[in-house]
């Protein structure tokens, strides 16, 4: 009997748990959608990079719910700094969906090390880096090479020490 009692207890945090979940990919193929991608291509094109991304969001989102939050403000910081520096807006809009996915690579990274707590095994910190290239990978399917290269080049850094090519100066 006390096992109902706990299991009872326990229905209404699964469906509150879902319902978050569900807002949160509903948030992040907003961010996709409302970014207007690319004016120059053709709509059909356009619109396959939508549905694309989307996917790619709603799936990052269903195997780890962290990166909604972290790639939310990803995409917000991106776009506040990308307006301090007086981009244009096509490549703000640019840069805020490359921010929205650009950890959708993590979907090939097994979630035992996702979720590890702790510090990471150095040969699971090398699967970890692996997510930029894959994710790369898995946004060439929208045929937009900017978008591609801007989240396949999210870890380089300044000096170098980056990954996954090891970038250094304004490359």
């Amino acid at each position: 009997r006390s096992n109902d009692v706990v299991f009872a207890d326990l229905l209404p945090w699964g469906f509150l748990r879902r319902m978050v979940l569900e807002k949160r990919i509903l948030d992040s193929s907003q961010i996709v959608r409302e970014s207007g991608l690319s004016a120059t291509r053709a709509p059909s094109s356009s619109n396959f990079q939508v549905k694309t991304l989307e996917k790619l969001a709603t799936a990052l989102e269903a195997t780890d719910p962290y990166t909604h939050g972290h790639s939310r403000r990803v995409a917000r910081l991106s776009c506040m700094i990308a307006k301090q520096l007086g981009l244009p807006k096509k490549k703000i809009r640019l840069i805020r969906v490359a921010a929205a996915v650009h950890d959708v690579g993590k979907l090939h990274v097994p979630k035992h090390i996702i979720n590890k707590p702790g510090k990471l095994a150095p040969e699971e910190f090398k699967i970890v880096q692996e997510h930029a290239a894959k994710g790369s990978e898995m946004v060439a399917r929208t045929q937009d090479p900017e978008l591609t290269a801007l989240v396949r080049h999210h870890h380089e850094r300044f000096d170098g020490k980056g990954y996954p090519d090891g970038l250094a100066g304004a490359n």
